[in-house]
């Protein structure tokens, strides 16, 4: 109706009506178009975008198809470098998408960047329109923009994961493809520390995880030196973060390397070696002792002992295995104030306990925090089965006080531990029947 009217009432129509709607006008009119261009360049500030562009921009998807079937629109038109099927997966326009599909538009078509409708998908995060593109098999999955990058590493790039799962399903998709720096997707995601992409990567069976990339590096090999390498987050290096993810082989890479830091501590004061102590791991444990510079103790300053941190975790086996080392300090406290025997009663690790009192260096009646002894705190908690162990040691203190003057017999009165009472005072008796002049018990 509009192609019918005079070049008058048109440009009526367009006095009264607003910029949003004359572009709509100018989109499915063609007379319109030419005259707006004409009249109304100035205050439109029309710069010849072809009218399927501008439908698409104004998510006019009834004109885009109208444009398409009736005006035959181009499908292929472009301004400023990108076609409208660009412009679609820019805007993240699912539907505007799939109606450019229809037509049949240049899949091969990229964007100023080199980048291809695939890539671009994958960087915008559109799940949907991924899909919707895989299902053509004139689409280059693999096309490189001017970095190099392919869309399975934009997918790593962006850390959108649930795309590169669905890309690895394609057969299409080459997983090896370098970039320009000479690196595959597994290398980028180790660079960037993505671990839920690394883990999808290297499930993948085409993958060939001891790939080395331009400058010899596998995968592995470039985590630890970026571990390496950067500052360390809260102090942990990067031999910490190996230990605390149990990665063996990692572990040994590490151990390795020349100049490498074995015992800085964490920021809560503990070391790899403590930290594998707390894993309970008799392997990383023996690859960690066997180095000669590693310090089985409390490096000066505060830090975690080794032993206290496997006292702590209850393991008995890594407990045993550090007192075979000649230089272990049996009593060497933590930052806490607390013993490796304090905290295995703290603990309730009674195996631990016994192991600990059967050995003749143990300070057994040494004051931790609060001016407690072993003693103080299992009876204080009472802990009947630390008591009663402690107490049949020759050489328990039943005197010692803390700071308030309480010793054990007070505070198992104070917190009603009545079991802990009677073996207090079946103790007091065995210790002093021969001072008593009563019977031996």
């Amino acid at each position: 109706m509009l192609d019918k009217l005079p070049n008058e009432l048109l440009l009526w129509i367009c006095k009264i009506l607003g910029k949003t709607d004359i572009v709509c006008l100018m989109a499915c009119c063609r007379r319109m178009a030419a005259i707006c261009t004409e009249a109304l360049f100035d205050c439109l500030h029309y710069d010849e975008m072809p009218p399927l562009h501008r439908a698409i921009l104004a998510r006019r998807l009834d004109v885009a198809r109208l444009l398409l079937t009736h005006y035959h629109a181009s499908p292929n038109s472009e301004y400023r470098g990108t076609s409208t099927l660009l412009l679609a997966i820019e805007m993240s326009y699912p539907q505007a998408v799939n109606l450019m599909l229809e037509h049949h538009p240049r899949l091969s078509i990229c964007d100023f960047q080199g980048r291809g409708p695939l890539s671009i998908a994958v960087a915008k995060g559109t799940f949907a329109i991924v899909e919707t593109l895989l299902q053509y098999p004139a689409l280059d999955v693999n096309g490189r923009c001017t970095d190099g990058m392919s869309a399975l590493m934009y997918a790593v790039e962006y850390s959108e994961h649930a795309i590169l799962s669905h890309l690895l399903t394609d057969p299409r998709v080459n997983v090896s493809i370098e970039d320009r720096l000479g690196q595959n997707a597994l290398h980028s995601a180790v660079r960037k520390e993505d671990h839920i992409s690394v883990q999808i990567l290297a499930r993948d069976p085409r993958l060939d995880v001891n790939w080395c990339g331009t400058h010899r590096n596998t995968a592995l090999l470039l985590a630890v030196k970026t571990l390496k390498g950067r500052s360390p987050r809260r102090g942990r290096t990067a031999l910490w973060h190996a230990v605390d993810q149990q990665n063996e082989e990692l572990v040994q890479l590490l151990l390795d390397q020349d100049g490498l830091r074995l015992n800085d501590a964490d920021g809560g004061a503990v070391t790899p070696l403590a930290r594998a102590a707390e894993h309970q791991s008799p392997r990383l444990l023996q690859m960690l002792l066997r180095q000669p510079k590693i310090c089985i103790n409390a490096m000066p300053g505060p830090a975690v002992p080794p032993l206290w941190a496997a006292c702590r975790a209850g393991s008995l086996a890594t407990a045993q295995r550090l007192l075979t080392q000649k230089a272990i300090q049996i009593n060497e406290k933590a930052p806490s104030g607390t013993s490796p025997l304090h905290v295995a009663v703290i603990n309730q690790h009674l195996g631990i306990v016994s192991l600990l009192l059967s050995q003749g260096e143990i300070a057994l009646n040494e004051v931790g925090p609060s001016g407690f002894t072993a003693l103080m705190f299992a009876v204080a908690s009472g802990y009947t089965a630390c008591v009663e162990r402690l107490l049949r040691h020759p050489q328990i203190d039943l005197q010692v006080r803390d700071p308030y003057g309480y010793c054990a017999f007070s505070l198992a009165i104070l917190n009603r531990h009545a079991r802990a009472m009677d073996l207090l005072c079946s103790a007091f008796v065995r210790q002093n029947a021969r001072n008593l002049g009563w019977p031996s018990v």
